[in-house]
């Protein structure tokens, strides 16, 4: 793809006179005589378009979409999913963080994908895009915009306490043309996100609202969420989600061909996706639209303030370390300790586990009811605990900081006396698990101590029916989204190549293997009923999983 359009921008250069459609017409005469296929040729040539038709006066201008909200929102989520369905477009993303950390950056990789691009890393952490780090955010633009790699599209990821009407006026300086803000809101810490200011501004500058994390509330919630909203930013449309899973034409600049009715349709029924009763579609190859001659000038872009504030009670601190958490005593830690903060906004980072040293994972609490520690893949560098916390109350953040410090030191200093009750906890729970058909235990993890053997980790998970179309990764991400969202016990994810898609838990607390494997029970129920629910044709193979 590269070689297609470096050489497609040398032809360009001698037709730049000429009108738009005899240079596309005689474009695509050139590239099919240097053996290109004309349909692989149809990004190309739409960027291409706009990039030389001087009649529409902002052709030239590279693209790009604002995401913003507030803490905890699903900011990365998106993110992830743009780049994960980009298909051949080739989009620069810019992060923004507000603690000392760039912890997203971290998560998507960043770093190492702007190396591959030829792009030097440019840090926009500590501080907000439009104020601390300005000088950085215009550094990144001029870097991206006069890159070799002729990006088609920019993203940028704000912070959730930036406000991004200051940045509209940094991409115009940069040349760069702001084509939509996206906000996206926390259905459920709607009232924290109308009391905030600098996230009620966010919502307002909003060319759209993504209503996310709609599996957690009732419709009704929703529907009087969706009125909110309308009412708070002028009438913006509002689209229901989960997990931020929208098609991209929604939320970039680009157009996107339609796929079949067969492959909308399974889409749409994907346990992850968006809400809505439209038609869904999906792309394998995105073009840039050719909007702006009839373009409508973004919100932000009608009224830029010179300045705004920042709310003062917030503050955050880092957590870095290069020693492992227990995994028993951290699983402990947030069901019984973080969920019951009351000034605590949000907490996200990369942990590292005594019990799996080489794994990543990545952490994230927010909202009421969102606590995961996803599986990260491998260790590529050397393995760390790297942690930013963000709330409102000062005094807490201290103790939670004290708190984790403990946390390690008791990782450090386990008695043999808790090691071996650990042990027998496992194994009580994993024969419960093994007695019911419904889950399998993948592996329990043991390490000597002391010259005895004793169990670390159990690795389990629900059984999924590939002849019925339920996979194991579905029913598993359903159930530990279920566990965690009630507040019992938190469980960590993992996969692998040969066991798939897993669960692990260890003991450490006051939580006991009966009460959790009770608290599991319940919740595989409503799991397991929902995700047979339409597409189970004998009887014989649902009445296994519902006892």
């Amino acid at each position: 793809m590269q070689r297609v359009r470096t050489t497609f921008l040398n032809i360009a250069a001698s037709y730049v006179a000429l009108s738009s459609g005899r240079v596309q017409q005689d474009l695509e005469v050139k590239m099919a005589e240097r053996g290109y296929p004309k349909e692989n040729n149809q990004m190309s040539l739409a960027f291409e378009k706009l990039a030389y038709d001087k009649r529409e006066g902002e052709g030239g201008r590279l693209g790009c979409t604002i995401v913003t909200g507030f803490l905890g929102c699903g900011k990365t989520t998106l993110v992830q999913h743009i780049l994960k369905n980009r298909g051949d477009l080739q989009i620069a993303v810019l992060v923004n963080e507000f603690g000392e950390i760039d912890v997203d950056s971290l998560v998507l990789d960043s770093t190492r994908l702007n190396f591959s691009h030829g792009l030097s890393h440019v840090s926009l952490a500590n501080g907000c895009a439009c104020c601390a780090s300005s000088g950085n955010l215009k550094e990144a633009l001029r870097r991206t915009v006069s890159c070799q790699h002729n990006f088609d599209y920019v993203v940028i990821e704000t912070s959730g306490l930036a406000n991004p009407t200051a940045m509209a006026r940094e991409l115009e300086e940069a040349g760069v043309r702001l084509d939509l803000v996206v906000t996206v809101v926390d259905v459920e810490n709607l009232d924290l996100v109308l009391e905030t200011p600098v996230a009620k501004q966010q919502l307002e500058i909003a060319d759209i609202v993504l209503l996310n994390k709609c599996d957690l509330v009732s419709l009704g919630m929703i529907s009087d969420a969706e009125d909110r909203v309308e009412e708070a930013t002028g009438g913006t449309k509002a689209v229901r989600c989960r997990f931020v899973n929208v098609p991209l034409d929604l939320v970039l600049n680009v157009l996107l061909p339609e796929v079949s009715a067969t492959l909308a349709t399974s889409f749409a029924n994907t346990s992850i996706g968006f809400v809505s009763h439209e038609a869904t579609t999906q792309t394998t190859r995105p073009l840039l639209k050719e909007g702006p001659q009839t373009r409508v000038l973004p919100k932000v872009m009608r009224s830029l303030p010179e300045q705004h504030e920042h709310d003062g009670r917030i503050s955050s601190f880092s957590f870095c370390r290069d020693e492992p958490f227990s995994l028993a005593a951290f699983q402990d830690f947030v069901a019984s300790r973080l969920r019951s903060c009351t000034g605590l906004l949000r907490v996200k980072g990369l942990v590292w586990f005594e019990e799996s040293r080489s794994t990543r994972h990545i952490f994230h609490f927010s909202g009421r009811k969102r606590s995961e520690a996803l599986h990260g893949g491998p260790w590529e560098s050397q393995p760390n605990i790297e942690l930013v916390f963000i709330g409102r109350d000062r005094r807490e953040l201290e103790e939670l900081k004290g708190e984790l410090l403990s946390l390690l030191a008791s990782t450090l200093q386990m008695p043999m006396e808790f090691v071996r009750d650990r042990s027998a906890a496992l194994e009580e729970f994993a024969y419960f698990v093994n007695s019911d058909s419904r889950f399998k235990v993948h592996e329990i993890r043991s390490r000597n101590d002391s010259g005895v053997e004793c169990h670390t980790l159990v690795m389990f998970g629900l059984v999924g029916s590939a002849l019925r179309g339920v996979h194991e990764g579905d029913l598993n991400a359903a159930l530990i989204q279920t566990v965690n969202g009630r507040g019992i016990i938190f469980l960590t994810s993992g996969s692998s190549p040969k066991s798939g898609h897993w669960l692990q838990i260890s003991f450490g607390g006051d939580m006991t293997p009966e009460g959790a494997w009770c608290e599991l029970k319940s919740a595989a129920v409503s799991v397991i009923t929902k995700a047979f629910q339409g597409v189970c044709l004998c009887r014989c193979d649902v009445v296994p999983h519902m006892h």
